[in-house]
């Protein structure tokens, strides 16, 4: 599972791997779990990868811009008017095709043309300086997008028989998450979220159309948590709901080959916690439930951590549980992460 400000990313990679997704201008903070993790996480059966973006600066407006061979960045963040909050934002695209361009002509050869970009923004409000309520003090919104694209084409062979590609994918997301403490030890949090991933290709021999997909995600969520810190104990509780809007067209110039429309509701419910029964040792139980209306599954997953805190630089974590995923991923490989097909399994 890789969350991006607390949203699926359903294609982490530009140019077949050789780029993240993710831009390094505009990450905070990251956390990778390599394997069992706590209860709080679900739908995956193997690690979770959880990226934080900045929220910008409070105090100064300040920016970057850089210009390389075969890429530009830049990012600019800085205060909101009035005291409200914070934005950020950063803009990434590569520009190769005057370079491939130029070395068509100067080699003769036919080479494709490729480029992507992405974006980031975010803006963070405390909700008390925006609308002067009672109801609002200690609480903050934030919303968060991403915008990024791949794009190939693809030429060559020889006048009579040209060879035609076309390959393009990327991911778009929005969230919106409202945080507010409840007391000094009690936090609760709402969220909901929009994430989208499409691919499409579509491959011609002297215009003859031999294969065209097209393929497009919709992950639409919603997502609470409670957390409560009390003594030695720090409670965690909550619940996401996603719905899976699935379409798969794959076709020739005259058969269909795949046809997928289908919709899958997906529901948890999880309960963890983190207990510091001794300054060097902490115990971590957790249950997540799950209902998944694609064949009606009710599925209860536990979990189990016990961590050692041998000093400040080196700790032991024993942990397992029960993981369970719903979305199958059929892919060809990194290096073809462009042809990833998500399909919910009923």
């Amino acid at each position: 599972m890789i969350l991006m400000d607390h949203n699926t990313v359903y294609n982490p990679a530009h140019l077949f791997g050789v780029f993240s997704t993710f831009n390094a201008d505009a990450v905070k903070h990251l956390e990778l779990m390599k394997g069992a993790f706590p209860a709080s996480y679900g739908g995956r059966s193997g690690s979770v990868l959880e990226v934080i973006t900045n929220d910008g600066n409070r105090r100064k407006t300040e920016g970057m811009f850089s210009i390389g061979l075969i890429s530009a960045r830049a990012s600019l963040e800085g205060p909101l008017p009035k005291d409200w909050g914070s934005y950020a934002m950063s803009l990434r695209r590569t520009y190769m095709e005057p370079i491939i361009e130029a070395m068509r002509k100067s080699q003769d050869i036919d080479l494709p043309s490729y480029y992507f970009y992405d974006a980031n923004a975010k803006g963070n409000v405390d909700a008390n300086s925006a609308i002067s309520l009672k109801l609002a003090e200690r609480t903050t919104l934030s919303i968060a997008g991403y915008w990024g694209n791949d794009r190939l084409d693809f030429d060559f062979g020889p006048e009579d028989s040209r060879f035609a590609m076309m390959m393009s994918w990327g991911n778009r997301t929005l969230s919106t998450r409202l945080r507010h403490a409840l007391g000094t030890n009690m936090f609760l949090s709402v969220g909901a979220a929009i994430s989208r991933y499409r691919s499409k290709w579509m491959i011609r021999n002297d215009g003859v159309l031999l294969d065209k997909a097209r393929d497009r995600l919709y992950d639409y969520s919603v997502k609470t948590d409670l957390e409560i810190h009390e003594g030695d104990h720090h409670i965690k509780t909550g619940f996401w709901g996603s719905q899976y809007s699935i379409l798969y067209r794959e076709e020739s110039e005259d058969l269909v080959f795949v046809n997928i429309n289908e919709h899958t509701n997906n529901y948890s419910l999880y309960v963890q916690d983190r207990w510091r029964m001794h300054p060097m040792f902490e115990i971590q139980p957790g249950l997540r439930g799950y209902f998944h209306d694609a064949g009606n599954h009710y599925i209860l997953d536990p979990r189990l951590a016990l961590v050692y805190h041998y000093d400040q630089n080196m700790r032991f974590k024993l942990a397992g549980g029960k993981y369970s995923q719903f979305m199958n991923l059929a892919t060809f490989g990194e290096a073809f992460a462009s042809f990833d097909l998500w399909i919910p399994l009923d």
